[in-house]
């Protein structure tokens, strides 16, 4: 039942479920609070580790960029990485992975938001997010987690 699938299709894939990638999405310079992954993350672990008393002040402070993951609402628009992504008019950031999901029917992306003050799931969601592929701003629909995927009739056929 195995069936050829390309590297972009797989990337795409990758982005729809919310996996981060090294270079892309984590790297040295972001954290598992910055990257949505504190679930990962055992603070109490014996013996503690490298970053811990970092990661703690940066738990009780908050974070000032975090990663975002967006869907662009215009079906025809496709980024490829790198554009810039607009929150309510004012640039904060890039798009750092994109794919398009077939289950949405339109291209997806995530992006690191950055500001000088904590950013709070309010924050990110209570806003008016565009996308500038190639000069022209394309508006996209802010999730903290990956976007919900709609139902497939098959299967509730099938149920």
């Amino acid at each position: 039942g195995l069936k050829d699938a390309g590297y972009y299709t797989i990337d795409a894939l990758r982005v729809e479920a919310g996996r981060r990638a090294f270079g892309t999405e984590l790297g040295p310079d972001e954290t598992p609070l910055e990257a949505g992954l504190a679930f990962a993350v055992r603070m109490d672990k014996p013996g503690g580790f490298i970053g811990r008393d970092a990661l703690r002040k940066q738990q009780s402070e908050g974070v000032k960029k975090r990663l975002l993951m967006v869907s662009v609402d215009d079906p025809q628009a496709f980024p490829w990485g790198g554009e810039p992504v607009l929150r309510d008019g004012q640039p904060v950031g890039e798009l750092t992975s994109t794919g398009y999901s077939l289950a949405l029917g339109r291209a997806i992306g995530m992006v690191y938001v950055r500001r000088g003050e904590i950013i709070t799931d309010d924050f990110l969601l209570k806003a008016r997010y565009e996308i500038n592929i190639a000069g022209e701003r394309f508006a996209a629909t802010p999730h903290v987690k990956p976007p919900p995927k709609p139902p497939n009739p098959s299967r509730q056929a099938s149920a």
